[in-house]
């Protein structure tokens, strides 16, 4: 009764495998190798500036999320980058403050120097985005897109109702930076170039 029992567990497992598209999965293999190279596309273009990426990330969030960004919240979304912790952010805060690229206590604004280098930066990190999609069919890029977006919020969804496969549980809104998939890089692609949502629920660069 046991060997009937694991050879139908046996063949259900091997009916799996052949009804599966082959695109499943290839899909966290590929998804995880397209960030890795962003990410060093990302870098490289960065440092033509002599700009880390991490100084990057902290100007775009306090960009995004102002005027008057909380320091709590500022510190938040930089904790989730991996390579950064606690100490090492008070670090990052500090010298941007010195650098005159910040200024606040309780809460956080660009200056117009952090302004005008945020700005330029923003159109040098967009040249490595155009150089890497202009070749590809736009509806392609809208498609994966949407597609990434549909991932993250029923991942997110799944992670706060406990039914991650199930596709019910309450509508949730993305957050203000896009949640990477993975933790490869000590400041993963997807927080490097996050995006603002907008009232509608769509989203454009920030």
């Amino acid at each position: 009764m046991v060997d009937r029992h694991l050879s139908s567990i046996a063949r259900e497992g091997e009916q799996l495998m052949t009804t599966v598209p082959a695109a499943y999965a290839e899909f966290g293999q590929t998804l995880a190798f397209t960030e890795r190279t962003m990410t060093a596309v990302l870098r490289d273009h960065l440092a033509q500036r002599d700009v880390e990426p991490e100084t990057w990330y902290a100007l775009k969030l306090v960009a995004g999320g102002g005027p008057h960004v909380a320091r709590s919240s500022l510190i938040g979304d930089l904790e989730g980058s991996r390579g950064l912790d606690a100490d090492s952010i008070r670090v990052l805060l500090a010298r941007l403050t010195a650098d005159g690229l910040i200024a606040g206590d309780d809460a956080v604004d660009l200056t117009d120097e952090g302004t005008a280098l945020f700005e330029s930066l923003r159109d040098h990190v967009l040249g490595a985005t155009v150089d890497l999609l202009d070749h590809l069919d736009l509806r392609d890029v809208e498609t994966t897109v949407r597609t990434l977006k549909a991932i993250t919020r029923r991942s997110q969804e799944g992670a706060l109702t406990g039914h991650a496969g199930s596709g019910a549980g309450p509508s949730v809104s993305p957050p203000s930076v896009v949640v990477s998939p993975s933790k490869s890089a000590t400041v993963t692609v997807s927080a490097e170039w996050p995006l603002r949502r907008r009232d509608d629920d769509t989203f454009s660069a920030k």
